[in-house]
């Protein structure tokens, strides 16, 4: 399972949900995504929104999940 999300350089990616350790807010409006092959990567989605994301995606079992706005 999938989430999709965008990088501060407006570049579309998806992101394996089984691969995600943690993610954490910041204080300019994005979310550091820290990955189990010690990598990380700042998208622009809020942590609320990768939260929602993350449990549709669990729910419903979708190869790949974003939120439009």
């Amino acid at each position: 399972m999938f989430i999709k999300v965008t990088d501060k350089y407006k570049k579309e990616f998806r992101i394996n949900v089984d691969s995600i350790v943690y993610y954490l807010p910041s204080t300019n409006g994005t979310t550091e995504i820290n990955l189990k092959d010690k990598s990380y990567v700042i998208v622009e989605q809020s942590a609320e929104e990768i939260d929602k994301m993350v449990e549709l995606a669990q729910i419903n079992k979708q190869d790949s999940v974003s939120l439009k706005k």
